[in-house]
């Protein structure tokens, strides 16, 4: 299905060829699996960046406020608020 020598036409290049008006038959896609899933496979057990650990490492890993910057000389420069 590729259209340039090795080059892939994944299901997600042909949806978003669908969303820009094109008839597309995703039946016809290439197969396609992700990277970091690939790397994880490498590894074992599919641990976060292949660091053996458990597969949620990544869970809640958003920064929760408020964040306080400091200069070079340990004093409060700025605080983000929430």
């Amino acid at each position: 299905m590729a259209p340039y020598g090795d080059s892939l036409v994944t299901a997600i290049t042909l949806q978003a060829l669908a969303d820009l008006g094109h008839e597309v038959d995703v039946s016809k896609a290439d197969p396609y699996t992700l990277p970091m899933a690939a790397q994880a496979d490498d590894v074992g057990g599919g641990a976060a960046y292949g660091d053996g650990g458990d597969s949620e490492a990544l869970v809640d890993d958003v920064i929760r406020g408020p964040v306080v910057i400091v200069d070079r000389n340990g004093k409060v420069a700025r605080i983000i608020r929430r």
